[in-house]
């Protein structure tokens, strides 16, 4: 058991991945903080209602800022702990009509950052996974549909959407003494999503000098 006898806080473990990430921390036996809230709207950037930018940002990035702030406090104390952040692929590259949320996800990432700079001194990690498609009981019903379930597998260079159990193996992997020498780092779980791009759009093949 890799976490044994540990104590892990999760937000947002209520469904999806953050519920497969406290079952698997669960598990392995599990001072490890996971952020994983997604309040997100879909909505063009030019008709986003500012309320819904502001519970946005609320909860996915000043939320994980406070909550991280609380228990660094702690662990500054213990002289150890390890944060894992959910951020997402959209806060490497946007997500159309979801501008908030890849905000959001993109300051996570160097919220991140931070905190492993400025916290690695007192023995604490911190380190950010960013899924990609991932197929959970809160995206059922979306890949439930065939067309868009083909349209997302084929951006994928491992040809299929993930699962939350996935991303939660490689939250245990962070969290656990095997990466006692990691932080700061950012860990995809989106079967090769963010490298994969050309794979979605026409012409993504190079041949001879040309893209076919």
């Amino acid at each position: 058991m890799r976490l044994k006898d540990r104590v892990a806080v999760v937000t947002g473990a209520g469904r999806g991945i953050g519920e497969a990430i406290a079952l698997a921390y669960a598990r392995e036996g599990a001072h490890v903080v996971v952020n994983d809230i997604d309040p997100a709207t879909c909505a063009a950037t030019a008709d986003l209602p500012e309320a819904a930018w502001d519970t946005t940002m609320n909860i996915g990035l000043k939320g994980a800022f406070l909550v991280s702030q609380a228990a660094a406090r702690h662990m500054i104390r213990q002289r150890s702990g390890c944060f894992v952040n959910i951020a997402s692929v959209a806060g490497v590259f946007p997500y159309n009509w979801a501008g908030a949320y890849s905000v959001v996800k993109a300051g996570l990432l160097m919220l991140t950052k931070l905190m492993a700079l400025e916290w690695a001194p007192h023995g604490i990690r911190a380190n950010a996974i960013t899924p990609g498609y991932i197929r959970t009981p809160g995206t059922e019903a979306m890949y439930a549909d065939p067309d868009i379930y083909e349209g997302r597998r084929r951006g994928v260079p491992m040809g299929r959407v993930g699962t939350g159990e996935e991303v939660a193996a490689t939250a245990v992997f962070l969290a656990s003494d095997e990466a006692r020498y990691t932080t700061g780092s950012i860990v995809g779980a989106d079967g090769g999503q963010a490298v994969g791009y050309f794979l979605s759009v026409p012409g993504r093949r190079f041949s001879g000098g040309r893209i076919d």
